[in-house]
């Protein structure tokens, strides 16, 4: 604009103070309140634009905003954070106090889209990209930087199985990043303090089942999908340790070539101590089936996945197991006198009540699933450990498989 008038224009410093700002026409055009900013030594030419010391034509920004929110995935979400701090002298690009929250429940969702959708909830106390290289994001849109760290993110997952599964390839998948127009760059990144908080309805009971992952902290490596530093040698590694229900220890690690047409990984870890009974939450309303007795030691496991599904092996030690069959009659989860019945069969001929053995034989479990390319990767792990736990505790193999697999699918409520 200012070509057509001025070969060259210079200002020390510009200044915005307690401004609001708001775009139009754009679908997740986003509005800043309690804007300030500061721009230090701007020189608009065509030098300044190539200077590799300079930012849209500045030596330095310096910015700071009371909340910024802007719509997400329109009309379905709504994002905004508190307050964003950004200094390009020290690189530092911060989000205060962050909120993506959906506009409907869960059902809601899955009638405005037709197909099933879960609410997603997702809080954050902040989150800290360090070392960004401000360049290549204003000129590119590519994020390089040293460190992202998540703060006490709290995440709700809230899903209804009533309605067709999403036609839609998932998008949560490690291939992805092959697909991705600009380059991610991220040698560290830390989660710290999170919680994960999963309500689910099933066609078959209108209870809701609950699942919760507390107390996760992890830490990953070279999440990149640069080639130069993204390579078979060199993949995205990670470890993270958490509970299952504020009661059950997990540590897990991960290897994953994120540039992998095929997807291919690696996840393994170990659970325990802790009840069997702590599933029932989610099994009882969603399944009919529960854990009536039982307690784990240890679970370890070594999982393999790709695009194709999950292989791999696991080694379950447990004592005292006792499951149940259950009926829902009368709006209530009861013990019917045929669900006793055929409850005490499977525990008698098929499921073992104790690994190792009597003679101290501890048998292993075959994990394995295959992959739905509808649902996310964090799908298919969790048809994995499924598999692996209910073949390793009896259930033939094939049949360990088709249970983890199972996905509802209900028509759409009127």
């Amino acid at each position: 604009m200012l070509s057509k008038y001025l070969r060259r224009s210079d200002l020390a410093v510009v200044r915005v103070n307690h401004g609001e700002l708001l775009f139009g026409r754009w679908r997740h055009a986003p509005q800043v309140r309690d804007l300030n900013v500061t721009a230090t030594a701007i020189r608009i030419d065509s030098a300044a634009n190539a200077d590799p010391g300079r930012i849209a034509y500045a030596r330095a920004w310096l910015l700071n905003t009371g909340q910024l929110s802007a719509p997400f995935d329109p009309p379905f979400y709504q994002a905004s954070s508190a307050h964003v701090h950004l200094d390009t002298n020290s690189q530092q690009l911060v989000f205060s106090d962050m909120l993506l929250k959906p506009q409907f429940s869960p059902i809601g969702m899955n009638l405005h889209k037709g197909y099933q959708a879960p609410a997603v909830t997702i809080k954050l106390k902040a989150l800290t990209l360090a070392g960004l290289a401000f360049k290549g994001l204003v000129e590119h849109g590519d994020f390089r930087l040293k460190r992202v760290t998540v703060q006490s993110p709290v995440v709700t997952i809230a899903s209804d199985g009533r309605g067709p599964i999403n036609p839609n390839r998932s998008k949560i998948s490690p291939e992805e990043m092959l697909n991705l127009p600009v380059i991610i760059d991220v040698p560290r990144l830390d989660l710290v303090n999170g919680n994960l908080y999963s309500t689910y309805r099933s066609p078959l009971t209108p209870l809701t089942g609950t699942m919760n992952i507390n107390r996760f902290n992890g830490t990953f490596y070279n999440l990149s999908n640069d080639r130069r530093h993204q390579t078979a040698a060199r993949p995205l590694t990670g470890k993270a340790s958490t509970y299952l229900q504020n009661q059950c220890r997990l540590d897990a690690q991960v290897s994953m070539y994120l540039l992998d047409p095929k997807g291919r990984h690696r996840i393994w870890g170990a659970f325990g101590p802790g009840p069997f009974a702590m599933l029932n939450s989610m099994t009882v309303p969603t399944k009919l089936v529960g854990f009536k007795s039982g307690k784990a030691q240890r679970i370890r496991f070594d999982m393999r996945a790709d695009r194709q599904g999950t292989t791999g092996t696991m080694w379950a030690e447990y004592s005292g197991l006792q499951m149940e069959l259950l009926g829902y009659k009368n709006e209530e989860v009861k013990k019917t006198l045929i669900k006793r019945v055929i409850s005490k069969a499977v525990n008698v001929v098929v499921i073992r009540d104790q690994n190792p053995r009597k003679r101290g034989k501890l048998v292993t479990g075959e994990m394995k699933s295959t992959r739905e390319p509808r649902f996310s990767v964090f799908a298919l792990w969790r048809q994995g450990v499924v598999s692996g736990l209910f073949n390793n505790v009896g259930v033939p193999q094939k049949i360990a498989q088709k249970l983890s697999d199972s996905k509802d699918e209900a028509p759409l409520p009127k």
